[in-house]
């Protein structure tokens, strides 16, 4: 058993590793800890088919988060391709149509529009002509370079009081982060991105409770566990009331291996709208550009 560190706290959250993870298609198999050298990534025995789509970088990924086992690696990465090209077709469609944003918005807010309204197509709320909110974002620094943490990981900040029920199911803005993820990191590379999980309110959003967060957190972790095994360098999650770690703890047993616990981080912290960022905690991460460019970001996307 292992515990995840809440950091702002004198106690550990101990958090049982799971089996189950959801998916944005289905169900992947569980990832599970494990160790396994480059020699172990050649076999004959995969299917032709996954062959010829996977790359290398896949193909390692993916054995390394199913202990070297070539069979159940093998079906959760077909599982994926399969899911991946089954929305190539909207993507493709859209990247022309929302071409200009690029120079307008910029290339992230461009690869947002494209996941969220092939999301949308997918569960067909497509009528609507509300736009699903940006809830997961990177940041370019005044260098010109990506966000990234200390040890030189790309971030991700997420920003999850923006998520309203109302407008949309919880399933779409799921597979909006999926599809998001999937244009963000390139196939050929193992890279690993640290995810920051503001929970903070937002003035004009739907700001639920923190408590009702608690199933976007735990779809989260499952879409990096299942859909991207060996992307996730670090989770941190902040500000978050003391006495919902207790319930993060039962809500992430059924989703977290072993291996992933010990890359969640949570800062403890209030989360109202007016609420500080705990920003002693979260420089232990980030440095102080990062950290005022997560917050000015933020306040930007207040609606009132």
């Amino acid at each position: 058993m292992k515990a995840a560190r809440v950091e702002g706290t004198a106690t550990p959250v101990v958090i049982r590793p799971g089996a189950s993870e959801r998916s944005w298609r289905g169900t992947f198999l569980s990832s599970v800890d494990n160790n396994h050298n480059d020699d172990d990534i050649t076999s004959s025995s995969l299917d032709e088919s996954v062959e010829e789509m996977m790359t290398f970088a896949e193909r390692k990924r993916f054995l390394t988060a199913n202990n070297g086992n070539e069979e159940k690696a093998m079906a959760q990465l077909q599982a994926y391709l399969e899911a991946r090209d089954e929305f190539q077709g909207t993507q493709l469609q859209l990247e022309v149509s929302y071409q200009s944003l690029i120079d307008s918005h910029g290339r992230d807010y461009y690869d947002w529009m494209i996941a969220s309204e092939t999301a949308k197509e997918a569960y067909n709320e497509d009528k609507s002509s509300a736009m699903l909110p940006r809830i997961m974002r990177t940041h370019i620094m005044e260098d010109g370079k990506e966000a990234c943490d200390l040890e030189g990981h790309r971030i991700l900040h997420v920003l999850p009081a923006q998520i309203d029920p109302a407008l949309f199911s919880l399933k779409t803005y799921a597979l909006a982060i999926a599809l998001y993820l999937d244009r963000k990191v390139s196939r050929e590379s193992v890279e690993t991105l640290t995810v920051l999980l503001d929970v903070r309110g937002g003035a004009g959003w739907a700001n639920p409770k923190a408590f009702n967060l608690m199933p976007f957190i735990e779809e989260t972790c499952s879409i990096l566990i299942s859909m991207f095994p060996e992307r996730m360098h670090k989770t941190i999650i902040y500000p978050l009331p003391y006495a919902l770690t207790w319930t993060l703890q039962s809500i992430v047993s059924s989703v977290l291996d072993a291996k992933t616990v010990q890359k969640l981080a949570i800062l403890s912290g209030q989360t109202g709208v007016d609420a500080p960022m705990p920003r002693q905690k979260l420089l232990i991460h980030v440095d102080e550009k990062v950290a005022s460019i997560c917050e000015r970001e933020r306040l930007e996307a207040f609606t009132i």
